[in-house]
């Protein structure tokens, strides 16, 4: 249903000038997996009934630039960006699609400097909850196991992490927090995984729970 209300308010605002294609562009930025999957299903089953076609590609394939991604825009009669990659790359993306004037709406986390339409989880208060759940079973020395350091998402998580341990009273320490490299490769982040989450687990850390980013 947010999807819907969105789209309807978003695809009102279309260029009057620009002829309609009735297909809607979702572009995935940053690492894919089940839950982009899920979204580009959801904004199929809700925009299909309208009439409208879902056209999915990603921002940062190999080769991307500006001038495909401007291509890409001109094709659709508007974008839904999710946002999941770095705020640079996020934010490469919104300047191509306001340059050509089609209707967004951004899916995810905040990016700083970002006015377009945006529907997201409340990212920093769900890490927060967590983390208080840990405390209330007694854990206080909680890692995070992180994503990509300046992916928006990631920011707001382990701002939730951190006020989530300093309302318990604790003083964390900075190797608690592990976090992936940015603008790495999917088998490069997974490497860089397993590598965090062992770090973690040393014992002379001393952390009895870990509070993860996601767990693709």
């Amino acid at each position: 249903m947010w999807l819907a209300t969105c789209w309807t308010i978003t695809a009102s605002t279309t260029t009057k000038s620009r002829k309609r294609t009735q297909t809607v562009g979702f572009l995935v930025s940053g690492v894919q997996g089940s839950y982009s999957g899920a979204l580009a299903t959801s904004a199929q089953t809700v925009l299909e009934p309208q009439g409208y076609h879902v056209l999915l590609s990603s921002t940062d394939r190999t080769g991307q630039d500006e001038a495909w991604i401007t291509q890409f825009c001109r094709r659709v009669d508007g974008i839904l960006l999710y946002v999941f990659g770095s705020q640079s790359q996020v934010r490469s993306a919104l300047r191509v699609v306001e340059r050509v004037s089609v209707p967004v709406v951004v899916v995810g986390g905040r990016v700083e400097g970002v006015t377009a339409t945006r529907v997201s989880l409340d990212n920093q208060a769900g890490a927060q909850a967590a983390v208080a759940h840990l405390a209330s079973l007694g854990h206080r020395k909680i890692g995070y196991l992180g994503g990509q350091q300046d992916a928006p998402t990631n920011v707001a998580r382990r701002q939730g992490w951190l006020a989530g341990l300093r309302a318990a009273g604790v003083s964390p320490r900075r190797s608690w927090a592990r976090e992936l490299v940015s603008d790495s490769t999917v088998g490069e982040q997974m490497t860089q995984a397993a590598e965090n989450a062992r770090a973690l687990l040393d014992p002379a850390e001393g952390v009895t729970a870990i509070f993860c980013f996601s767990d693709l």
